[in-house]
């Protein structure tokens, strides 16, 4: 090993080392859905991960509060008399698993029974498997009374977070249930910085048929064998989304920004290449072409396929990611290991602006 290769990799441990209590804590939330559990537990968000969230954003009221307790309470999804939670379904893939891991973020932290809609379920259970929020029927899930945006939903729910019986830490008293009808998020949700802890427990949750894993695989293995790198060489795969042709106008009406130019992927490639042993950057897109003309380096390689679920399971497969803009390249990169690079910005797509871990690195876009 040579020396400048160790130096990488012990300035890469220096990083991961710095947000090791989100790592943890995302391995000790890896059985939380699970409905045996039934009783609360101390605080769920303390001090340390608190330091992650800009205090005078959060003042403002435009980031969501925090919990004070992670409740772990009897499963009520059997109990048909008390009203649930469904979400809205719109959207593609990526904003469909976001709108699903939503609900069942909620599930877990307020005890709210959930359901997903049978299209919603029809749809993403073609590609996974081990779904575990139940699906919407007349017989348990009669109809929801009202309409509410996520964040409001969150806030009501957070408001009324108080167990009865001392804030300390062990069993406590069981506490009201937390709503009293049956409500519909209708927005798109996707909150990075509620999600982040339970990463481990998704990847575990959406895990992809071995048909479209084979695909993606063959495609990453071809990539890297194309580059001249021996089938037992080890190389650090970072996979990249570039977003670009439906979302470059909806950018500029929406939040006044370009889409991310070569400049943003050199500087993202060059925060790797100075820290990870033999990086190859494995690059997908809705726009090929551009891509084709302005990524070229002798480290990087157009992998994308035809088919979006797979290049969204090639995405989750990299150590490390690079992304732009939009829940599809979010979703590959969150359901994937390592440090997601991002796009920042003065006027910057807000959608990290509430969270400051060394899992998430932002690179300058402009």
């Amino acid at each position: 090993m040579t020396l400048r290769r160790f130096l990488r990799g012990v300035v890469l441990v220096a990083v991961l080392v710095a947000g090791a209590g989100w790592v943890l804590l995302s391995s000790l939330t890896s059985v939380l859905l699970h409905p045996s559990l039934c009783r609360h537990q101390s605080a769920f968000y303390n001090v340390t991960e608190l330091k992650g969230i800009n205090g005078s954003v959060v003042a403002a009221g435009r980031c969501l509060p925090q919990p004070r307790y992670f409740p772990l309470i009897p499963d009520n999804q059997n109990d048909c008399t008390l009203p649930y939670v469904t979400i809205n379904r719109g959207g593609r893939i990526g904003n469909e698993i976001c709108q699903y891991m939503s609900l069942a973020v909620l599930r877990v932290m307020f005890g709210v029974r959930a359901s997903i809609h049978q299209e919603m379920h029809k749809y993403i259970s073609q590609f996974f498997s081990r779904l575990t929020l139940p699906v919407e029927d007349h017989a348990c899930f009669l109809n929801y009374s009202r309409q509410i945006h996520f964040d409001d939903l969150y806030r009501t729910l957070v408001a009324n977070d108080s167990p009865s019986g001392p804030a300390l830490p062990g069993p406590r008293m069981p506490r009201p249930y937390p709503i009293n009808e049956s409500l519909y998020v209708y927005n798109n949700p996707c909150p990075p910085d509620l999600l982040l802890p339970f990463r481990e427990q998704f990847r575990q949750e959406f895990t992809f048929g071995s048909d479209i894993v084979g695909k993606a695989r063959a495609r990453v293995d071809a990539a890297i064998n194309s580059l001249g790198y021996l089938a037992n060489e080890t190389v650090t795969k970072i996979t990249v989304h570039v977003r670009r042709k439906d979302y470059i106008a909806f950018l500029k009406e929406k939040f006044s920004l370009e889409p991310a130019q070569t400049s943003y992927f050199q500087r993202a490639f060059d925060f790797f290449r100075e820290r990870v042993p033999e990086p190859v950057f494995l690059v997908t897109s809705d726009d090929p072409k551009w891509c084709l003309e302005n990524l070229k380096h002798q480290d990087v390689i157009y992998v994308g396929s035809n088919e979006s679920v797979v290049d969204l399971a090639l995405l989750t497969l990299g150590d490390h990611h690079v992304m732009t803009d939009g829940t599809f390249g979010y979703v590959g990169a969150f359901l994937g290991r390592g440090i997601i690079v991002y796009p920042r910005s003065e006027n910057s797509w807000p959608f990290f602006r509430c969270i400051n871990s060394t899992i998430y690195q932002p690179i300058s876009r402009d």
